[in-house]
């Protein structure tokens, strides 16, 4: 596969301990976009379907995209667009026909992780648990305090949606003023650090620039470096210098698992689910009593 596997990673996922960070680089496959898409096209849907947009301020919009300033657009396209204008764009966006899971997301579920935080607001994870399961997963969003709590306590696997879902379109972080009242809901922000203090975390389908990957360490800066579990972080090699993964390494604890996707097709994200689960699958009782047993021949 040529992805090195660190063996505290699988230690770590065999005592389920260890909690899946989810970001929008594994629902690209299945046709959907990452922060800067998603702004584009809801700029161009939002002009087709009649929402007031003047040449100027389309052109000023876009100039901000183009700067990378998302949050400030975002929270612009959804005053001008309004409540129903916003709910029609994203369920045309997240629940369009033909939508299903990738191979990535069938993967990930089947291996025994403690449970699954994303950024993501389609509902691909839930379904490919649904399928593979037999049964729907607990989810919950910010607004599920009390359930969160309850569920991390119990140790039951349960998918924890942080900004928000297209089930519940009242909980979708998208605009400045969301993510502003997310960072003072302390709830949230407790859960998190429990998490992130307590369980080993692999973040998957980020990179170093994604928007949702640094806004949320941002909110966690204070109680990351160097305390708690280890973290690791799944990215392609290309998007992440050895200097970027030393300062990730001794700012954040999180550890750049670098692969290479020649073809840009990144179906080594799914080689490397693919490993975890095959390694996952002998618990480390049987592995310790497996050498005894060579040990005594």
């Amino acid at each position: 596969m040529g992805i090195d596997i660190p063996d505290d990673l699988i230690e770590e996922i065999n005592r389920k301990n260890c909690v899946a960070f989810v970001g929008a680089g594994l629902s690209r496959g299945a046709g959907l976009l990452g922060w800067g898409g998603l702004m584009e096209d809801m700029l161009d849907w939002a002009t087709g379907h009649g929402v007031t947009l003047t040449p100027e301020a389309k052109d000023e919009l876009k100039s901000l995209l183009d700067s990378g300033k998302y949050l400030l657009v975002a929270q612009e396209m959804r005053e001008r667009m309004g409540n129903n204008d916003f709910r029609e764009f994203m369920d045309a966006t997240f629940r369009k026909p033909g939508l299903k899971p990738t191979k990535a997301h069938e993967i990930l579920v089947q291996i025994p992780f403690a449970s699954a935080i994303t950024t993501n607001y389609d509902v691909l994870l839930e379904s490919a648990y649904t399928v593979q399961k037999g049964i729907m997963p607990l989810t919950f969003t910010h607004t599920n305090n009390a359930q969160l709590a309850a569920a991390l306590g119990e140790g039951s696997f349960y998918i924890f949606k942080a900004h928000g879902t297209i089930d519940d379109i009242e909980t979708v972080i998208l605009g400045r003023r969301d993510y502003q009242e997310l960072l003072h809901n302390s709830a949230y922000r407790r859960h998190l650090e429990t998490v992130f203090m307590t369980k080993a975390v692999l973040f998957l389908g980020y990179s170093l620039t994604d928007h949702d990957l640094m806004i949320m360490l941002d909110e966690l800066s204070a109680i990351f470096k160097g305390y708690g579990v280890r973290r690791y972080a799944l990215m392609e090699a290309s998007g992440v210098s050895g200097i970027e993964r030393e300062r990730f390494r001794r700012d954040y604890n999180i550890n750049i698992i670098p692969y290479e996707s020649p073809g840009r097709d990144h179906r080594e994200v799914s080689e490397f689910l693919a490993e975890l689960l095959d390694r996952s699958k002998k618990p480390e009782s049987l592995s310790s009593m497996q050498e005894v047993y060579e040990g005594d021949r």
